[in-house]
């Protein structure tokens, strides 16, 4: 009798825990509301006592007073029972985190700094402050003067080169030239028809004269090994015009175009009016038109000067 009373009992039990255990379960997924905010020097919309997770709310701070992300408001969210980020009003004399690219510091627990508190920046491995001093202070809301962890390799990718070597359409192996100061290289490549225009540690800026198109590299830089990376080329990017050559033109010299531009050249004196040639210059190719009279020029501005005047046909055609 004893054990039958106990099985009886454990499978009382059982059934309890079967119908208990679920609900505790589902108790604690079910994701949990937030009160409404306690913030101090600013206010919030909606307004409610209680959120429903998820929910957002965005939130406006008094004069001398501003949020703890960048804009002239904020929004945090609640989250099972917590508002993320923490809806904040600090002074705007504070500072929020400053961003060190390359670089990091150790933050504080509040998510901002007060006027006058100083950071200590460090730089990530393979970089270096070079000189720069690693300690800042918030002064006026402000981190002036952010210092800037450089590469103790120059920097590359962007302003070097890069070959990767493919087999069967597989990449196995990838080659980078670092970059050095270019005082490394020897004398500075010469590009005909074009000057540097910018000298930096570690690289060139190469610009063309006037009627030339630069094509290439702008920018050049000396790597590791001593050598100059590829260097531009200036090319021609203009015609030329010998109206000394050329019998209907008067003769003036040699007239230069800019590429895809045109300009109108001056006839020789075989008619009553002026007469013009119009040269278009395309891909280094001038093609100039017959010498023809803007008539309709010519008739505004006779016509102003002397309202009464009159031309026959055989006038107009010898104009013409």
């Amino acid at each position: 009798i004893f054990w039958l009373l106990h099985l009886e009992l454990l499978q009382h039990l059982a059934f309890v825990l079967l119908i208990w255990f679920p609900a505790v379960l589902h108790a604690q997924k079910a994701e949990q509301p937030c009160l409404a905010p306690q913030l101090h020097g600013g206010d919030f919309i909606p307004k409610r006592e209680t959120y429903p997770h998820e929910k957002q709310l965005i939130y406006t701070c008094d004069e001398g007073y501003k949020p703890t992300a960048e804009g002239w408001w904020g929004t945090s969210t609640c989250e099972n029972g917590q508002w993320s980020p923490k809806p904040q009003c600090i002074d705007e004399k504070s500072c929020l985190p400053p961003t060190i690219p390359n670089g990091y510091y150790i933050g504080n627990s509040h998510g901002w700094y007060a006027e006058h508190r100083t950071i200590t920046v460090k730089c990530d491995d393979g970089y270096e402050l070079n000189g720069q001093s690693e300690r800042i202070r918030c002064i006026n809301g402000t981190w002036p003067s952010l210092p800037v962890c450089e590469s103790k390799f120059g920097q590359y990718i962007q302003k070097a080169l890069v070959i990767k070597c493919y087999q069967n359409l597989d990449i196995f192996i990838t080659f980078f030239y670092f970059c050095i100061s270019v005082d490394k290289c020897g004398d500075i490549p010469a590009v005909p028809n074009g000057d540097v225009v910018q000298t930096g540690l570690r690289g060139l800026k190469y610009q063309c004269v006037n009627y030339y198109k630069l094509e290439g590299p702008d920018i050049v830089v000396c790597y590791r090994d001593g050598t100059w990376s590829q260097v531009p080329t200036c090319k021609a990017a203009f015609c030329s015009v010998d109206t000394n050559v050329d019998p209907q033109l008067k003769s003036v010299g040699v007239k230069y175009i800019k590429d895809g531009e045109s300009e109108r050249l001056e006839c020789e004196d075989l008619w009553l009016t002026d007469h013009f040639s119009q040269a278009q210059c395309t891909d280094g190719r001038v093609k100039l038109s017959n010498c023809k009279c803007h008539f309709q020029s010519f008739i505004k501005t006779e016509w102003k000067q002397n309202p009464t005047i009159k031309m026959s046909n055989a006038t107009l055609h010898k104009m013409l």
